[in-house]
């Protein structure tokens, strides 16, 4: 049953949904969607999306479709999760975006991410803010803290491997081999398949030429 007792606008389908909300201006669709969410204009549509499974949540102006979305997500606002499990272990962040299956799963405290893909971000759980990924396990393994401007990751698996920070990898594939590098540009499928060095802007301009 639903024990909203003081909250006004809100709307609540499902068994527990909405169940401990005193704030107004919620929708709550789903099996314990917004169990206890209590941060008022957020949207959760799915079994246990924005569940705040672990506690009571203040986290205002979400938006969960699907499954286990921001399930986990306790005082963190302005996030868009779409797919099952997107931003399903967010916490406190805020701003972030995911879409797809997975995507950007295991964050809980980076903010101003966007991730676009089947476990896209995957990996990311508290590395530097700003990060993008767009693609099929774009940036899958990225978490690194030491983010300074943010790195890109766009293309099937573009990537995918690596956890070195301020990375630039546009296409399918591109970065696949690279680990632990940091401050890399790579555009094509499958290029710069370096491991961990750290190229010196000369040596990346032979190889373009």
């Amino acid at each position: 049953g639903n024990q909203n007792l003081t909250g006004s606008r809100n709307t609540s389908i499902g068994w527990n949904a909405g169940y401990t909300d005193t704030t107004s201006f919620n929708v709550f669709v789903g099996s314990r969607a917004g169990y206890l969410a209590n941060g008022g204009s957020n949207t959760a549509v799915g079994d246990y999306a924005l569940s705040s499974v672990t506690g009571a949540s203040t986290g205002a102006s979400n938006a969960a479709f699907g499954q286990g979305t921001l399930q986990y997500n306790t005082s963190g606002s302005y996030n868009t999760g779409l797919g099952t499990n997107a931003l399903a272990s967010n916490t406190t962040a805020s701003n972030n975006t995911a879409v797809g299956y997975q995507a950007a799963y295991s964050n809980a405290t980076t903010t101003q991410i966007t991730a676009i893909g089947y476990q896209a971000l995957y990996t990311l759980g508290s590395g530097g803010s700003g990060a993008t990924a767009l693609g099929w396990k774009a940036g899958y393994a990225y978490n690194s803290a030491s983010e300074v401007f943010g790195s890109t990751f766009i293309g099937l698996g573009a990537g995918t491997a690596t956890t070195g920070h301020d990375n630039g990898f546009f296409g399918s594939q591109a970065g696949y081999n690279n680990t632990t590098g940091n401050y890399n540009t790579a555009v094509g499928s499958r290029s710069e398949e370096h491991t961990s060095e750290l190229q010196s802007r000369l040596h990346l301009v032979c190889r373009l030429l």
